[in-house]
């Protein structure tokens, strides 16, 4: 049976070094940058080195977190100098969620392994197969996917795949949560994650009325605890078990370790009686859970149960596991001359290697000569180092002596030596490419820089002279009419949820095109199997709309789109995060030649950014979270069984509150910020940016309340009159245009 990996987190050396004592296979840890836990202690160069150096003593790995989104001078000025002399030292992989991190790395460091962080999303074999044309070895997959969306992923792909089974879950799909970002400035995608979800909330309606009375904590999940599951999990294709926990204590790491590891071999060595003992159970609780245990999504798409609801504090037990050292070693023999007149030798042998070093010369004893056995119990004391004496031939001399501190270093660099031998496998020679910035290569990437989605007649010019587009993405038939009647607008965005049937599709693109506009199709923002199938099943129609472009919301969306509609023209929405030139130029390899500016950069780094190939949204309500947990099904009732027309909300302790959408065709839930954002008192700021295209989005917006956005945008940014910001007070929200994110 195949070796299965046990990776464990770890937030600091001595962690690295306990959970590798405990039985990890593999150790995933951040250094002092680009790390999803930025408020971890972290690693720093030199203790990298000797994680690297400890791990690989024992063909153990050592996988770093590059798992944030970089910004343009992160990525031009420090991302290479940071993993060059990792790279050096063997650095075994690197987990990665910048699709322009990963771009880079891939072309840099060639022969570097990387792993698509579970913030990439990962849900099918559409996107983990693309990402294994771009360079990627190992999928982490989303935690919300199935034991069977896994198979089908490995089936199709043949990737290692890697999936979390004990630690905390996220409310929301990981890498797509901006609800810290937007409450406090502290992002997720930075590292930096205040986890808001572990708050308490309201569930309301549009009357107040409260869904939610005694489960104050909606968006809390239990911990997960998979390790009754890991035969299932075998079967089904996962190869590297992941431990959540790089903000946790030794205690927490290595305990849990330990118990995983224990039940790994058993599974391995005699899988038919594979049974978990309440013993351990018991023990992995008192190391801490969440109000209990879930075994996750693997068995249920979502369930009220997976939620902690009346707590969110973790709390660990009075009775903690004993935990014994189990220290890794290497057994070595020696052999060793001190013949009198002759230089002291010394050959040490383990099962790989073999070393032979020689020290100062015996000289001929005065008084006391070395006895044979003083000096096996000399050599014997390796002390500190990994490597422990099996066995000992020493021939000495009958006169022979040589001072105790000369002995002792001789063992010192043999066994020095013996150890550089085992880690000289590791290294690498600097055959990475140089780094070269990536700023003004975009266009060669792309083969019309001024290409746009949509012409039109109605398009506008900024203060250049450039050609403006306008696009507006709609939901309902309400908003679809104003956008209709409203000359400016260029192209037209049908979110997939407004297309309840191929004929209904086929009505929409039909009315738009009678108007002269573009029209293109949104993917669901969740884009698992069923997403898949379900449009699958609509190939043909979509086919005959001939769609101006198509905008693509997920990775898993990307392989979907290259694999069934090659000849469309393809958009990256703004979850596909391209904060840097080098993430849009690495999109635009791949045939994505126009992207959205993400919410999360302010003003200064979009001037930074190349925006020429970018539509900006200025209007439109942010989504703070996607979910697979439906708060209709687990507070009202599902709507997908039982239509209703209630929308609900997430009230906060602030009364602020969050609109939720659900989608019952894919099966997710949207979590919007409490206010829309609103770009028009910006515009003579955004008309500097060489920005592509402008995009208006629309979510509940009435027929008359669409039209009078639109006529806000056409007087501000047509007609060039100063937007009236008094009559919106309150109402809007400026993004992160002016504040940013660190």
């Amino acid at each position: 049976m195949k070796k299965l990996e046990l990776l464990a987190p770890a937030g600091s050396l001595d962690i690295c070094k306990a959970v590798i004592n405990a039985g990890a296979d593999a150790v995933y840890l951040g250094g002092n940058l680009f790390g999803a836990r930025a408020y971890a202690k972290n690693f720093d160069q030199e203790q990298l080195f000797e994680a690297l150096d400890y791990a690989h003593l024992f063909d153990r790995k050592i996988f770093l977190t590059v798992n944030t989104l970089l910004k343009n001078h992160e990525l031009e000025q420090y991302l290479y100098d940071y993993i060059e002399p990792l790279y050096k030292h063997g650095l075994d992989a690197v987990i990665v969620q910048d699709f322009g991190v990963l771009s880079f790395l891939h072309q840099h460091f060639p022969d570097l392994p990387l792993h698509a962080s579970t913030q990439m999303s990962i849900t099918n074999q559409y996107g983990a197969a693309w990402l294994k044309s771009q360079g990627v070895s190992r999928i982490v997959t989303a935690r919300e996917v199935s034991l069977q969306e896994i198979r089908d992923i490995y089936d199709a792909t043949q990737m290692e795949i890697e999936s979390f089974v004990h630690g905390a879950l996220c409310y929301c799909y990981s890498g797509q949560c901006l609800m810290s970002s937007l409450l406090g400035g502290r992002s997720g995608n930075r590292g930096r994650c205040a986890q808001p979800c572990r708050l308490t909330y309201d569930v309301v309606d549009g009357n107040n009325r409260k869904y939610n009375k005694n489960q104050q904590y909606p968006l809390s999940p239990k911990d997960l605890c998979t390790v009754e599951l890991l035969p299932a999990m075998a079967e089904a294709g996962v190869y590297s078990y992941k431990i959540e926990g790089r903000m946790k204590q030794m205690e927490y790491a290595a305990g849990v370790t330990a118990i995983y590891r224990n039940y790994l071999d058993l599974y391995l060595s005699n899988p038919k009686d594979y049974k978990v003992s309440k013993k351990d159970m018991d023990a992995l609780l008192n190391l801490g859970s969440r109000n209990g245990f879930t075994q996750g999504y693997y068995y249920q798409r979502n369930e009220k149960s997976l939620l902690s609801l009346t707590t969110s504090a973790h709390k660990a037990g009075e009775q903690k596991p004993v935990l014994r050292e189990n220290k890794p070693v290497i057994p070595v023999t020696m052999s060793a001359n001190f013949l009198t007149g002759a230089p002291a030798e010394l050959i040490v042998e383990d099962a790989c290697y073999k070393v032979h070093v020689t020290g100062e010369m015996v000289l001929e004893a005065m008084k006391q000569p070395l006895r044979s056995q003083d000096v096996k119990e000399r050599l014997a004391k390796t002390g500190d180092t990994v490597f422990v004496v099996e066995q000992i031939q020493a021939q000495v001399s009958e006169d022979a002596f040589l001072p105790v501190k000369f002995i002792n270093e001789l063992r010192r660099n043999a066994l020095e030596e013996l150890e550089k031998q085992h880690l000289q496998r590791y290294n690498r020679e600097t055959s990475a490419t140089e780094a070269v910035p990536y700023v003004g290569n975009l266009a060669k990437a792309i083969e019309d820089p001024n290409e746009t989605v949509c012409q039109s007649d109605q398009s506008y010019r900024d203060d250049k002279g450039k050609v403006q587009q306008i696009s507006v993405l709609v939901r309902t038939e309400a908003q679809l009419r104003a956008v209709l009647r409203t000359a400016f607008v260029d192209s037209i965005i049908i979110d997939h949820s407004l297309c309840k049937s191929p004929e209904k599709m086929q009505e929409i693109v039909t009315q738009i095109r009678k108007q002269k506009k573009g029209a293109s199709f949104g993917l669901p923002y969740v884009f698992r199997k069923n997403s898949a199938d379900d449009l699958l099943s609509q190939k043909e129609v979509m086919g005959a709309c001939q769609f101006d472009s198509i905008l693509i919301r997920t990775h898993d969306g990307i392989g979907f789109a290259k694999e069934v509609f090659p000849q469309q023209i393809w958009m990256a929405d703004h979850g596909l995060y391209t904060y840097s030139d080098a993430a849009i130029q690495g999109f635009a390899q791949n045939g994505i030649h126009k992207v959205t500016v993400p919410f999360e950069l302010n003003e200064k780094e979009l001037r930074a950014r190349d925006n020429h190939t970018s539509e900006m949204i200025v209007y439109g309500w942010i989504p703070v979270m996607y979910t697979a947990q439906c708060i209709y099904k687990n507070f009202e009732s599902c709507h997908k069984h039982n239509p209703c027309t209630n929308t609900l909300y997430l009230k906060d302790r602030y009364a602020k509150q969050f609109p939720v959408l659900c989608d019952c065709v894919n099966c997710y839930n949207i979590i919007f910020n409490t206010q829309p954002l609103y770009l028009f008192g910006q515009k003579s700021k955004l008309k500097k940016m060489n920005i592509s295209s402008y995009r208006l989005e629309f979510l509940m917006e009435s027929e008359k309340e669409t039209l009078a956005i639109l006529k806000e945008f056409r007087e501000t940014f047509i007609e060039d009159k100063k937007a009236d910001m008094t009559k919106w007070e309150n109402r809007f929200t400026n993004g992160h245009f002016k504040r940013g994110i660190e």
